[in-house]
């Protein structure tokens, strides 16, 4: 009888896999091998490239991708999900019909029963909760495949949903809710004096703005970077677990920690030519950490390569511009005719040109010009109309600063004892102070020492929502509606929340740019006067009669104000009085104006942007001109 050995392994006494081989030549070789798993990667990367062009740069817009995230938000939630239940075998098809179940749910708790928007939300994430729960026992406890369990589900909670909402939509919204999607963290507000001594400033750390810049390559390079270094961690099947969690750890706090130094302090304090060079300087550090892990048994040339490696993002760093070489040349002018200031919310540069034979300062927001230095264009007109057309115009709020010729243009009645500007971009204040030292003009020194002006560094729409205050007159500045987040000031919620804010009688205004900018402010407020790009409403009837206007710009005040900017105001509105408005009134078929832009669907703000550079001629207006007299006629007459 022989006894038959039997050798066994232990996993401790397994032998290690094979580890990564990171070279080029290696990391060719893996995605060779791996045609099937990198199958998807590919695809969406030609799919971008695809769009990209198609769609003439649009696609890899940083603002476009931003907004893809949002509209896109609750599908990655349930990726997130359905990812643990696919790692472990399972699947789930009610997925979807149990998000609009519960979203049907909330927009019920919320419109109907008038139910605070956090404890709607609460409710419905226990409810969300007790479905998961109810359809796990079913898998777990009593062993119904997955797929049996989940197809009920879809059945049943998509009939759920059709059956609550019989088949229409819920609304309007909690502005609250809405500004969980479309909304910015609240300011921190703080009062410090301004350079003059006669204005208040109210100072908080305004959102950081997105930009509308192209989505850089080196953001696309460090997410195709992951998945190689996911696979090089992956040598070690018993650590495997453990690896995987510390590369994820620290991918997310790397991500965090990188994004708070950079926006909150780097860019506050070293502007974004001090950043840069830490970046690019940090970037020696990362590259020694790797030197030092091979340093042990490495030849001679390659640890001079080493110590070559880390050198050069250091030599890298001291070559990089500084600031008024950084923003002369991304403005194609020399430092000597550019100004400019830089915090954590954001840019501000004011470049010195000719056009048309004038000598103007241009305002550049996002590298696009906005308005310019001096005043009497159509941004002049913008704010002098409604004033002039409101019998009583004491207090008047401006979002958007630009080159202040819109708040300037507000100024000319003797009633208005108060004018508030609100800027998101706490520099833009400051650059018009340099520019007035360097280059005075008589208009924007007036504005500047205006004590009925107040300045706010901070969220328009945010300071809305909070309310506390109604005003007479609110406008926002004109503003072109491809530029970054302009969807926030052109679409039928701000309209909305625009009205609510005024007095009784009280004037909204803004620039109509588009033909969904104009039905969008129809669908807000029940009368509208229309100004060729001028669009007026209110709660009220608008009286307008032109001799009454023009009698308010003869007034003594009102003449004198104007002509220290040298504006002669009647001859620039008389073209605009002459060429009248059209009226609008609750008798309009809104519910006709579907095409419009909302804060979820801002269509303007990609489609105008390709007309507005001269890519595609279509819905857009041109941009504001010098004759503003010239009336379009409303597609709903």
């Amino acid at each position: 009888m022989s006894v038959q050995e039997t050798v066994t392994t232990t996993p401790a006494e397994a032998a290690p896999l094979p580890t990564a081989d990171l070279s080029l030549r290696g990391l060719v070789r893996l995605a060779l091998g791996n045609v099937r798993q990198f199958g998807m990667l590919a695809t969406l990367v030609l799919g971008l490239i695809l769009f990209q062009f198609t769609t003439g740069g649009v696609m890899l817009k940083s603002l476009n991708v931003t907004n893809i995230f949002l509209q896109n938000g609750y599908i990655m939630v349930m990726v997130l999900g359905m990812l643990l239940v696919i790692v472990i075998g399972h699947i789930d098809l009610s997925v979807g019909s149990v998000a609009a179940f519960t979203g049907a749910v909330a927009a019920v708790l919320m419109t109907s029963l008038g139910l605070d928007p956090i404890l709607a939300v609460i409710l419905t994430l226990l409810l969300g909760a007790l479905i998961g729960m109810w359809q796990g026992f079913w898998i777990a406890y009593l062993g119904v495949p997955s797929f049996i369990v989940t197809l009920a589900g879809l059945l049943l909670f998509r009939g759920l949903t059709l059956w609550m909402l019989g088949g229409q939509p819920v609304g309007p919204f909690d502005e609250s809710f809405r500004a969980i999607a479309s909304g910015f963290f609240p300011e921190v507000i703080g009062t410090v004096p301004d350079p003059f001594g006669t204005t208040e400033i109210v100072l908080g750390p305004a959102p950081l703005p997105f930009g509308g810049g192209d989505l850089h390559l080196s953001t696309l390079l460090m997410g195709a970077s992951f998945p190689f270094v996911q696979r090089a961690v992956h040598a070690d099947v018993l650590g495997l677990g453990r690896r995987v969690g510390w590369l994820q750890a620290a991918n997310i706090l790397g991500s965090t920690l990188g994004a708070v130094l950079t926006g909150l302090v780097f860019l506050h304090f070293l502007g974004s030519a001090g950043t840069m060079r830490v970046l690019v300087g940090l970037g020696s550090a990362f590259v020694a950490l790797l030197v030092a892990l091979g340093w042990r048994g490495a030849g001679l040339s390659r640890r001079l390569a080493g110590v070559a490696s880390v050198g050069a993002p250091l030599v890298i760093a001291s070559f990089l511009p500084g600031q008024a070489t950084l923003w002369a040349r991304l403005h194609g002018t020399s430092e000597d005719r550019v100004l400019y200031a830089e915090d954590g919310s954001g840019v501000s540069v004011l470049k010195e040109e000719r056009l048309d034979g004038r000598a103007v300062t241009t305002v550049y927001i996002s590298g696009i010009g906005e308005s310019q230095l001096p005043y009497g264009g159509y941004h002049t007109v913008l704010g002098a109309l409604p004033v002039a057309l409101h019998p009583d115009p004491r207090s008047v709020l401006v979002i958007g600063l630009g080159s202040g010729d819109t708040l300037f243009g507000t100024g000319g009645r003797p009633e208005t004892e108060r004018m508030e500007c609100v800027e998101i971009l706490a520099p833009q204040l400051r650059t018009l102070a340099l520019v007035d030292r360097r280059r005075p003009y008589a208009g924007l020194r007036a504005l500047l020492r205006d004590g009925r002006v107040h300045h706010l560094a901070a969220d328009g729409r945010a300071l809305l929502m909070r309310g506390g205050r109604r005003y007479d007159v609110i406008q926002a500045d004109a503003l072109r509606p491809g530029s970054a987040y302009a969807g926030n000031l052109y679409s039928v919620e701000y309209f909305a929340l625009m009205r609510r804010s005024l007095t009784p009688g009280g004037f909204g205004v803004s620039w109509g740019p588009t033909t969904r900018t104009r039905d969008a402010f129809l669908k807000a407020f029940p009368y509208v006067l229309v100004f060729g790009h001028t669009l007026i409403g209110s709660d009220r009837e608008i009286a307008f009669d032109p001799e009454v206007v023009r009698a308010r710009l003869r007034q003594p005040f009102t003449r004198a104000y104007y002509e220290r900017a040298g504006i002669d105001v009647a001859a620039l509105l008389g073209p605009v009085l002459d060429a009248g408005a059209q009226a609008f009134g609750p008798e309009v078929d809104r519910e006709r104006l579907t095409d419009v832009n909302t804060d979820l669907f801002p269509k303007d703000e990609y489609l105008a942007s390709e007309s507005f550079l001269g890519w595609r001629k279509g819905r857009a207006s041109e941009t504001p001109g010098p004759d503003p007299s010239r009336a379009r006629p409303s597609p709903r007459e």
